[in-house]
Protein backbone atom coordinates (compact mmCIF):
# COMPACT_ATOMS: atom_id res chain seq x y z
CA UNK A 1 0.00 0.00 0.00
CA UNK A 2 2.74 2.62 0.71
CA UNK A 3 6.71 2.14 -1.17
CA UNK A 4 9.54 0.82 0.73
CA UNK A 5 11.24 4.02 2.60
CA UNK A 6 14.12 3.81 4.30
CA UNK A 7 12.42 4.45 7.71
CA UNK A 8 9.95 2.34 8.43
CA UNK A 9 8.19 4.88 10.63
CA UNK A 10 7.80 7.45 7.84
CA UNK A 11 5.91 5.14 5.58
CA UNK A 12 2.95 6.97 4.77
CA UNK A 13 -0.65 5.68 3.22
CA UNK A 14 -1.00 8.54 0.20
CA UNK A 15 -4.34 10.37 0.12
CA UNK A 16 -4.91 8.73 -3.14
CA UNK A 17 -4.68 5.23 -2.01
CA UNK A 18 -6.33 6.02 1.27
CA UNK A 19 -9.26 7.23 -1.47
CA UNK A 20 -9.74 4.18 -2.84
CA UNK A 21 -9.58 1.51 0.14
CA UNK A 22 -12.12 3.57 1.48
CA UNK A 23 -14.52 3.67 -1.60
CA UNK A 24 -13.58 -0.14 -1.89
CA UNK A 25 -14.55 -0.86 1.73
CA UNK A 26 -17.96 1.14 1.29
CA UNK A 27 -18.88 -1.66 -1.35
CA UNK A 28 -21.68 -3.66 0.03
CA UNK A 29 -20.28 -6.62 -0.99
CA UNK A 30 -17.03 -6.45 -0.30
CA UNK A 31 -15.25 -7.16 3.12
CA UNK A 32 -11.70 -5.69 3.23
CA UNK A 33 -9.01 -6.02 6.06
CA UNK A 34 -5.59 -4.90 6.55
CA UNK A 35 -2.90 -7.21 8.04
CA UNK A 36 0.35 -6.36 8.82
CA UNK A 37 3.43 -6.94 10.58
CA UNK A 38 3.13 -2.97 13.01
CA UNK A 39 1.26 -2.98 16.01
CA UNK A 40 -2.63 -3.28 15.96
CA UNK A 41 -3.22 0.43 16.92
CA UNK A 42 -0.36 1.62 14.87
CA UNK A 43 -1.38 0.31 11.78
CA UNK A 44 -5.38 1.41 12.53
CA UNK A 45 -3.91 5.05 12.83
CA UNK A 46 -1.71 4.74 9.35
CA UNK A 47 -5.00 3.46 7.45
CA UNK A 48 -7.13 5.54 9.07
CA UNK A 49 -10.38 3.45 7.50
CA UNK A 50 -13.72 2.90 9.93
CA UNK A 51 -15.28 -0.63 10.08
CA UNK A 52 -12.79 -2.14 8.54
CA UNK A 53 -10.62 -5.41 9.66
CA UNK A 54 -7.31 -5.15 10.81
CA UNK A 55 -4.75 -7.47 11.94
CA UNK A 56 -1.77 -6.17 13.22
CA UNK A 57 1.74 -8.06 14.50
CA UNK A 58 1.15 -10.62 11.75
CA UNK A 59 -2.13 -11.13 12.54
CA UNK A 60 -1.54 -11.62 16.43
CA UNK A 61 -3.18 -8.56 17.36
CA UNK A 62 -6.90 -8.43 15.43
CA UNK A 63 -9.59 -5.96 15.20
CA UNK A 64 -13.20 -7.37 14.45
CA UNK A 65 -16.55 -5.86 15.09
CA UNK A 66 -14.87 -2.64 16.91
CA UNK A 67 -12.62 -5.12 19.13
CA UNK A 68 -9.48 -5.91 19.64
CA UNK A 69 -8.77 -9.31 20.04
CA UNK A 70 -5.43 -11.07 20.80
CA UNK A 71 -4.15 -14.82 20.72
CA UNK A 72 -4.01 -15.83 23.84
CA UNK A 73 -1.22 -18.33 23.83
CA UNK A 74 0.65 -15.09 22.34
CA UNK A 75 0.19 -13.36 25.40
CA UNK A 76 2.17 -15.50 27.83
CA UNK A 77 5.55 -14.71 25.63
CA UNK A 78 4.89 -10.66 26.38
CA UNK A 79 7.82 -11.12 29.34
CA UNK A 80 10.29 -13.17 27.02
CA UNK A 81 10.06 -10.87 24.25
CA UNK A 82 9.80 -7.87 26.49
CA UNK A 83 13.69 -9.51 27.56
CA UNK A 84 14.83 -10.25 24.48
CA UNK A 85 14.28 -6.88 22.85
CA UNK A 86 16.23 -5.23 25.69
CA UNK A 87 19.07 -8.09 25.28
CA UNK A 88 19.21 -7.52 21.59
CA UNK A 89 18.64 -3.67 21.75
CA UNK A 90 22.31 -3.95 24.18
CA UNK A 91 24.03 -5.92 21.57
CA UNK A 92 23.68 -3.88 18.42
CA UNK A 93 23.77 -1.07 20.41
CA UNK A 94 26.93 -0.23 18.62
CA UNK A 95 25.06 0.41 14.77
CA UNK A 96 23.94 3.41 13.92
CA UNK A 97 21.40 2.35 11.34
CA UNK A 98 19.64 -0.53 13.05
CA UNK A 99 16.41 -0.40 15.12
CA UNK A 100 14.88 -2.57 17.05
CA UNK A 101 11.50 -2.34 17.29
CA UNK A 102 9.50 -3.53 20.73
CA UNK A 103 6.02 -4.46 19.27
CA UNK A 104 4.91 -6.53 22.47
CA UNK A 105 4.17 -9.47 21.30
CA UNK A 106 6.79 -9.78 18.30
CA UNK A 107 9.96 -8.14 17.32
CA UNK A 108 11.51 -6.56 14.29
CA UNK A 109 15.13 -5.58 13.63
CA UNK A 110 15.30 -2.83 11.27
CA UNK A 111 18.55 -2.65 9.21
CA UNK A 112 17.82 -0.62 6.01
CA UNK A 113 19.96 2.01 6.76
CA UNK A 114 23.05 -0.23 7.10
CA UNK A 115 25.92 -0.52 4.61
CA UNK A 116 26.70 -4.01 3.31
CA UNK A 117 29.22 -4.65 5.71
CA UNK A 118 27.16 -3.59 9.02
CA UNK A 119 24.42 -5.93 7.36
CA UNK A 120 26.28 -8.78 7.81
CA UNK A 121 27.53 -8.47 10.99
CA UNK A 122 24.49 -7.26 12.45
CA UNK A 123 22.64 -10.23 10.86
CA UNK A 124 25.43 -12.67 12.55
CA UNK A 125 24.72 -11.27 16.09
CA UNK A 126 20.85 -11.41 15.14
CA UNK A 127 21.64 -15.17 14.22
CA UNK A 128 23.48 -16.32 17.25
CA UNK A 129 20.82 -14.89 19.96
CA UNK A 130 18.09 -15.99 18.86
CA UNK A 131 19.15 -19.52 17.75
CA UNK A 132 19.95 -20.89 21.07
CA UNK A 133 15.64 -19.35 21.44
CA UNK A 134 14.59 -21.44 18.04
CA UNK A 135 16.49 -24.53 19.23
CA UNK A 136 13.93 -24.35 22.68
CA UNK A 137 11.12 -24.02 20.32
CA UNK A 138 10.33 -20.81 21.72
CA UNK A 139 10.52 -18.33 19.14
CA UNK A 140 10.37 -18.41 15.44
CA UNK A 141 12.40 -16.28 13.09
CA UNK A 142 11.85 -14.80 9.54
CA UNK A 143 13.70 -12.47 6.99
CA UNK A 144 11.52 -9.70 5.19
CA UNK A 145 12.65 -6.82 3.48
CA UNK A 146 15.46 -5.42 5.30
CA UNK A 147 14.15 -6.53 8.68
CA UNK A 148 14.51 -9.98 10.96
CA UNK A 149 11.71 -10.70 12.37
CA UNK A 150 11.50 -12.93 15.74
CA UNK A 151 8.00 -14.04 16.80
CA UNK A 152 6.35 -16.22 19.37
CA UNK A 153 7.09 -20.09 18.21
CA UNK A 154 3.08 -21.12 17.79
CA UNK A 155 1.03 -22.40 15.34
CA UNK A 156 -0.04 -18.98 14.47
CA UNK A 157 0.40 -16.56 11.15
CA UNK A 158 -1.07 -14.81 8.57
CA UNK A 159 -2.95 -17.22 6.90
CA UNK A 160 -4.62 -18.42 10.25
CA UNK A 161 -5.49 -14.71 10.68
CA UNK A 162 -7.03 -14.86 7.21
CA UNK A 163 -9.19 -17.91 8.49
CA UNK A 164 -10.15 -16.17 11.45
CA UNK A 165 -11.22 -12.91 9.48
CA UNK A 166 -13.34 -15.17 6.91
CA UNK A 167 -15.18 -17.19 10.11
CA UNK A 168 -16.30 -13.44 11.51
CA UNK A 169 -17.98 -12.82 8.59
CA UNK A 170 -22.28 -13.28 8.62
CA UNK A 171 -22.60 -14.99 5.43
CA UNK A 172 -21.01 -18.37 4.37
CA UNK A 173 -17.31 -17.82 3.87
CA UNK A 174 -17.62 -20.50 0.56
CA UNK A 175 -19.60 -17.89 -1.65
CA UNK A 176 -16.69 -15.22 -1.03
CA UNK A 177 -13.54 -15.10 -3.67
CA UNK A 178 -11.07 -14.22 -1.58
CA UNK A 179 -7.90 -11.67 -2.97
CA UNK A 180 -4.85 -10.93 -1.10
CA UNK A 181 -2.40 -9.20 -1.54
CA UNK A 182 1.01 -9.09 -0.05
CA UNK A 183 5.17 -8.25 -0.83
CA UNK A 184 6.47 -9.85 2.55
CA UNK A 185 7.88 -13.56 3.50
CA UNK A 186 5.11 -13.18 6.04
CA UNK A 187 2.63 -13.15 2.98
CA UNK A 188 3.24 -16.70 2.04
CA UNK A 189 1.01 -18.69 4.68
CA UNK A 190 -1.80 -16.31 3.90
CA UNK A 191 -0.99 -17.21 0.36
CA UNK A 192 -1.09 -20.62 0.85
CA UNK A 193 -4.33 -20.24 3.12
CA UNK A 194 -6.34 -18.44 -0.06
CA UNK A 195 -5.18 -20.86 -2.74
CA UNK A 196 -7.15 -23.36 -0.99
CA UNK A 197 -10.53 -21.30 -0.97
CA UNK A 198 -9.44 -21.01 -4.67
CA UNK A 199 -8.71 -17.39 -4.34
CA UNK A 200 -6.48 -14.84 -5.78
CA UNK A 201 -3.20 -14.84 -4.24
CA UNK A 202 -0.98 -11.92 -5.12
CA UNK A 203 2.63 -11.38 -4.60
CA UNK A 204 3.68 -7.59 -5.05
CA UNK A 205 7.23 -6.83 -6.31
CA UNK A 206 10.23 -8.47 -8.02
CA UNK A 207 9.55 -11.46 -10.97
CA UNK A 208 12.22 -13.76 -9.30
CA UNK A 209 12.20 -16.21 -6.66
CA UNK A 210 10.20 -18.70 -5.43
CA UNK A 211 5.97 -17.42 -3.94
CA UNK A 212 2.96 -19.38 -3.27
CA UNK A 213 1.42 -16.62 -5.17
CA UNK A 214 -0.29 -17.23 -8.39
CA UNK A 215 -0.03 -13.60 -9.51
CA UNK A 216 2.44 -11.06 -9.28
CA UNK A 217 2.02 -7.04 -9.31
CA UNK A 218 5.33 -4.77 -9.52
CA UNK A 219 4.45 -2.08 -6.96
CA UNK A 220 2.09 0.19 -5.21
CA UNK A 221 1.25 1.94 -8.81
CA UNK A 222 0.03 -1.43 -9.77
CA UNK A 223 -1.77 -2.40 -6.99
CA UNK A 224 -3.73 0.70 -6.98
CA UNK A 225 -4.98 0.55 -10.19
CA UNK A 226 -6.11 -3.60 -9.36
CA UNK A 227 -7.72 -1.64 -5.82
CA UNK A 228 -9.65 1.18 -8.16
CA UNK A 229 -11.02 -1.56 -11.01
CA UNK A 230 -12.38 -3.85 -7.84
CA UNK A 231 -13.40 -0.56 -6.49
CA UNK A 232 -15.91 0.18 -9.29
CA UNK A 233 -16.91 -3.00 -10.46
CA UNK A 234 -20.27 -4.21 -9.79
CA UNK A 235 -19.60 -7.73 -8.01
CA UNK A 236 -22.53 -11.03 -8.44
CA UNK A 237 -20.25 -12.80 -5.71
CA UNK A 238 -19.12 -11.35 -2.18
CA UNK A 239 -15.36 -10.09 -2.14
CA UNK A 240 -13.14 -10.38 1.13
CA UNK A 241 -10.22 -8.74 0.57
CA UNK A 242 -7.20 -8.89 3.06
Amino acid sequence: LTPIVRDPSAALLSKGMRDVLTRLAAQKKVTLGILSGRKLDQIRRLAGIPRILYGGNHGFELWVHGRRRVLTRAIRFLPLMRRLGKELSRRLDGFAGVRVEDKGITLSVHYRCCSAAETSRVLTICRQFTAPWEIKRRVRVTRGKKVYEIRPAIPWDKGKAVEFFLKQLPHSAGRKLVIYIGDDTTDEDAFITVKKRRGWAIRVGGSHGETEASYRLAGVIEVRRLLTLLSTMETRDEVCGC
